[in-house]
């Protein structure tokens, strides 16, 4: 089993940084990996939430262009 999990990391002085790992499970659901590097990094994991929010509100009005082109350009 595998999900996105969001990972707090604490770098000795530095701020705390938060990224959004997919997560492997073992038999026991215990995380037993997780991706090198993060899919999305921020400051907190309401930021990494806004984000996330902000590209699935674009990617879904590119959607409703009908995708008139390879790429999605200029959709407001």
């Amino acid at each position: 089993m595998w999900n996105y999990r969001i990972i707090k990391t604490e770098i000795k002085g530095q701020p705390d940084e938060y990224g959004l790992f997919e997560v492997i499970y073992n038999d026991d659901k215990e995380i037993s990996a997780h991706t090198e590097k993060a899919e999305i990094v921020a400051e907190s994991p309401e930021e990494i939430i806004k984000s996330l929010s902000i590209m699935l509100s674009d990617a879904t009005k590119c959607k409703k262009s009908n995708w008139a082109s390879d790429v999605c350009i200029g959709v407001q």
